[in-house]
């Protein structure tokens, strides 16, 4: 089975590989990255499994190749046997133009989108605090914080809110 997997949040595409991995029920996890492999060696690693006739799982992280370098790779990800799990792995979500995008039906590959979904605003958490809603705001607050945003940046809404 071909995979693969894009998007802006990696916590979510790394857990969905894990769960593919712990499912697959193998021990011969390859992680490589495209740009130290070539696509001979590749073809190798997906044709090929351990002594005791178990199918490889291969994690291709295309993240830092450019697209024509990408195209490369292309003619040995259609050709993976149906046993063998082939991850291609992108740590940003990809363009319909992308090469394993537009091939993905020809080459039976599932596309697996991990978006990041923005919960928190900023505003909604300003209006909250001067609305004196304790409950409302300390919930807002936890999404900020949850979602990466600075204190010093919460604290200067703050205070432009006060202004």
């Amino acid at each position: 089975m071909i995979y693969l997997v894009h998007g802006s949040d990696p916590s979510s595409s790394r857990k969905l590989i894990v769960n593919q991995f712990t499912n697959k029920n193998t021990q011969n996890k390859i992680e490589i990255y495209a740009e130290d492999i070539f696509p001979d060696r590749l073809f190798e690693l997906v044709r090929t499994g351990d002594i005791f006739g178990n199918s490889p799982f291969i994690i291709l992280d295309v993240s830092n190749i450019s697209p024509q370098a990408s195209a490369e790779f292309l003619p040995v990800v259609s050709k993976t046997p149906k046993d063998t799990t082939l991850i291609i792995y992108c740590n940003r979500g990809l363009p319909t133009s992308n090469v394993f995008v537009k091939s993905a039906l020809e080459c039976g590959i599932k596309i697996i989108e991990n978006e990041q979904k923005i919960e928190s605003n900023v505003f909604r958490f300003i209006d909250a605090l001067l609305g004196k809603n304790r409950r409302l705001s300390y919930v807002e607050f936890q999404k900020l914080l949850k979602e990466g945003n600075d204190h010093f940046y919460l604290f200067s809404m703050i205070l432009y809110g006060l202004r």
